[in-house]
């Protein structure tokens, strides 16, 4: 199976074997951590199936991604806003 754009290991282990509890035997197989970034393109060896009805969502154009990339943890800075920051008739306006 190919790693797809925004897939991370636990949507390939979910998509090819329907159930995240085979997270560590596909993590063993293919000698990752289930916490490793995956490169688009990136082959990985399948596990047995063990939930075929979840298995069989994801077929076709239809693939979980969900990892996200983040920038560098030290240039973020804290986006002060919301309720809490308001001041009436400053950022909050009263009509």
């Amino acid at each position: 199976m190919v790693v797809e754009q925004g897939q991370s290991f636990l949507d390939m282990v979910l998509q090819e074997t329907g159930s995240v509890e085979n997270a560590l035997a596909m993590a063993i197989e293919n000698q990752l951590s289930i916490t490793s970034d995956l490169q688009i393109g990136q082959n990985l060896n399948a596990v047995p199936v063990t939930n075929k009805r979840v298995a069989a969502l994801f077929h076709n154009n239809n693939k979980p991604a969900t990892h996200q990339t983040f920038p560098d943890s030290g240039n973020l800075s804290p986006i002060l806003g919301g309720i809490d920051y308001m001041a009436i008739e400053v950022d909050f306006i009263v009509q």
